[in-house]
């Protein structure tokens, strides 16, 4: 798990007027990012009196910034951590694809930010990146245009993404775009148009989604909000991208995770 609650007293049935101390302690690799329900704020350990039910969510971050392996990952295709610079290269020039997938399931509202690079392709940019929730993980990704989002065989895999595209298909909005897909690339949802997705640039990106809401910002500012129920059949959490014929980069770092209750 992510962590753990102390309470003190211990817990059970409490009269009224009973004041509790909680004490939020995290997994190894987590830190704790605040308290939800009846309780707020970041105050560790926080005392709360009782006046009736309540419902107390405690939540803890995952922070990587891939200085060195934490074993928290896996690599598919050609994705891998440059122990040099400390990032995480999902697809560089010369037909590549690859996908890094977090071992830990992630069954449960989540909010995600991480900084990203997609650039240096000189003229021939593309093809795109995309950070994966509710997915499916298990198939080979492929490459192109399909952004390693959906399998080799050309078949769509279930679950949501958040596209970086830089190279438009005939099936895509205009680019470079920032967009919500499900299942397959060709699936649009909500996209905005950004030049931050093909800029050379280093940003930083939080996808939240919480409620049957997905909120994407960049640089502190949203850029795209859709709302609608979402399939959660599928736990899968993680990045992929691809290159094709075309010759930008693709790289990741300073993951940060907080699964939240729904």
């Amino acid at each position: 798990g992510q962590g753990s609650v102390s309470l003190i007293p211990l817990g059970g049935t409490y009269t009224a007027g009973t004041q509790v101390m909680l004490t939020a302690s995290p997994a190894s690799g987590y830190t704790f990012s605040g308290w939800g329900g009846d309780a707020t704020g970041t105050q560790n350990p926080i005392a709360i009196t009782i006046e009736g039910n309540k419902t107390i969510v405690v939540n803890f971050t995952m922070s990587d910034d891939f200085s060195a392996d934490s074993g928290r990952w896996t690599y598919a295709g050609d994705a891998y951590r440059d122990a040099q610079k400390g990032q995480v290269v999902l697809a560089k020039p010369g037909g590549t694809t690859g996908a890094l997938w977090l071992k830990e399931r992630v069954t449960t509202d989540v909010s995600l930010s991480f900084r990203y690079l997609i650039g240096g392709g000189g003229s021939f940019l593309g093809d795109g990146m995309v950070v994966m929730f509710y997915k499916e993980p298990v198939y080979t990704p492929a490459g192109g245009g399909n952004l390693g989002f959906i399998g080799s065989d050309g078949l769509a895999v279930q679950g949501y993404g958040i596209e970086f595209d830089s190279w438009r298909n005939e099936w895509d909005p205009p680019t470079p775009h920032i967009a919500l897909i499900k299942d397959h690339p060709k699936n649009h949802l909500a996209w905005a148009q950004d030049g931050r997705a093909m800029d050379n640039l280093w940003h930083t990106a939080t996808v939240r989604v919480q409620k049957g809401t997905v909120e994407v910002s960049v640089d502190g500012s949203i850029v795209l909000r859709w709302a609608g129920p979402l399939d959660t059949a599928y736990d899968g959490l993680g990045f992929a991208a691809a290159v094709g014929s075309a010759t930008n980069w693709h790289i990741i770092d300073d993951v940060q995770i907080t699964p939240m209750k729904r």
